[in-house]
């Protein structure tokens, strides 16, 4: 993707992530608040891709 959108929309996303709106919406559901710059969000899915690849082969899970 164009390294221009996805600064753009990391911007938007993290203005909008550390919103106070969003910060009571958390509270109330007691979720946490986890930030990921682009680098770091990048290398958390590849290794969340892999560790799912590797459960849905431990639990026979066919994979098309």
């Amino acid at each position: 993707m164009d390294p221009g959108v996805v600064k753009i929309l990391h911007d938007a996303l993290k203005e909008a992530l550390f919103d106070p709106a969003n910060a009571r919406v958390r509270e109330q559901f007691d979720m946490p608040l986890e930030y990921y710059d682009t680098a770091a969000y990048r290398d958390f899915i590849a290794r969340r891709a892999e560790y799912e690849r590797m459960m849905a082969e431990r639990l026979n899970l066919r994979i098309d």
